[in-house]
């Protein structure tokens, strides 16, 4: 039995999928676009040239760096990337990079779909949106199927993050709405593969839920939750001081809900007593932005060094999404001994116990926010006490405790049809 994955997406939760099948010994090759290794073959020589030529690639290639996974096993297809990448440089617009994304999604379903129909292949695992036709003709062979998903269930998103933007109507425009367009048939697409799959891995039990709810059935799923590079030993440091340091990591967006802790933050008038910092691209409107940030520190994109040591001097780090598939952000905050303070509605909540390694509060509340930020503020030794908890609890779930779930997730799925098929033959 051999598997041939197929996915766009190369960061670290696909990459731990991809190596927990080969370490299954199922794995026949790994499909991918641009990306950042060399090869002998495929594309590989290109990336050398490159960094020769443009010393400034290299940095670029290295957020696409493959770790653990032998080049042998790696299939690149860099040119809808590259196209993409380009246009976005060029200044081509969002219409233009989002028709060509969508080309190379088309184009790894595709590569899935012709894997399917080989000999050799078994099983076919693609990435919610790149992988319809492919699941379709391995459903057809007789083969196994599978999708993941990184993202919350449309029905899901809309009901939280909709009405939010509808406060912002200056985000919109002739651009967003074409997009808003183009993802209510992508988010169809999604739910004909979620329907048709017979095994779906999802990165959190929010995720599994927010599906099982729109109505695709339980059985076959495989959810595990994102884990965390392994933390640091852990050094206890005093973060406390006279003012109560708080950090965001993570976009400046409606989705995440940064408008809510802006507004939470000065109806509450915590400036006098606590920081707030923001780190993560900005997407909300410049005239809130200036109107709701007195006392705020906005940086922007930092790389994720700098992420990491603002989390070890803070006292809590928070993050208010209104839709998260998970929030990798929040392992990564508790690896560095800060306590988080977790929406319900990242599927990351579910690493959090409530008062001893952070806090769960309730989605889309400006009031829940308060509360949380003037509980900090009331509870500054508890708060403290917490940080070890957090940091146990990146320590004690890796990325090596994510592939041993997963791969035990996925053999007693294909080992029980397995069983299944010989008593039928009996």
């Amino acid at each position: 039995m051999s598997w041939v994955v197929g996915s766009l997406a190369y960061h670290r939760h696909i990459q731990n999928v991809v190596l927990s099948i080969m370490e299954t010994g199922l794995l026949r090759e790994w499909h991918v676009g641009l990306v950042d290794f060399e090869s002998p073959r495929d594309c590989g020589f290109l990336n050398r040239l490159g960094k020769k030529l443009f010393p400034r690639l290299r940095g670029d290639l290295a957020r696409r760096r493959i770790e653990a996974i032998p080049a042998s096993l790696i299939r690149q297809h860099p040119l809808w990337e590259v196209l993409r990448v380009g246009s976005a440089r060029l200044g081509f617009g969002k219409l233009t990079s989002d028709w060509i994304w969508e080309r190379e999604e088309w184009a790894m379903d595709g590569l899935l779909k012709r894997a399917a129909q080989r000999d050799d292949v078994s099983g076919i695992f693609g990435v919610e949106h790149g992988c319809l036709a492919a699941i379709r003709e391995a459903n057809r062979l007789g083969k196994w199927s599978a999708v993941a998903f990184t993202s919350l269930h449309h029905a899901f998103v809309e009901k939280w993050v909709l009405p939010e933007m509808e406060k912002f109507p200056e985000l919109r425009d002739d651009v967003s709405a074409r997009l808003d367009l183009l993802a209510r048939a992508r988010d169809r697409r999604r739910d004909m593969e979620a329907q048709a799959a017979k095994i779906i891995h999802t990165n959190s039990e929010l995720t599994k839920r927010t599906l099982i709810e729109a109505g695709f059935r339980e059985n076959n799923f495989i959810k595990v939750p994102l884990a965390s590079l392994l933390p640091p030993l852990y050094a206890a440091s005093d973060t406390r001081r006279e003012k109560l340091r708080i950090v965001m990591c993570g976009a400046v967006s409606v989705r995440k809900g940064t408008h809510l802790l802006m507004q939470a933050w000065e109806e509450g008038g915590f400036s006098s007593s606590a920081s707030l910092e923001l780190y993560g691209a900005v997407h909300l409107p410049t005239a809130f932005i200036e109107k709701h940030s007195s006392g705020i520190n906005i940086y922007g994109m930092r790389p994720r060094s700098e992420l990491e040591q603002a989390c070890r001097a803070a006292d809590a780090m928070i993050f208010p999404t209104l839709a998260d598939g998970f929030g990798v952000v929040v392992m990564e905050a508790m690896g560095a001994g800060c306590p988080v303070l977790c929406s319900a509605n990242a599927g990351a909540a579910e690493m959090i116990r409530h008062n001893v390694n952070g806090r769960i509060f309730a989605p889309g509340s400006v009031q829940a926010i308060k509360d949380e930020i003037q509980w900090c503020l009331d509870n500054r030794e508890k708060l403290h006490e917490m940080r070890y908890e957090a940091y146990e609890t990146a320590k004690n779930w890796t990325w090596d405790n994510f592939r041993k779930s997963f791969r035990t997730q996925f053999e007693k799925i294909i080992n029980k049809r397995s069983e299944d098929n010989e008593k039928q033959a009996e």
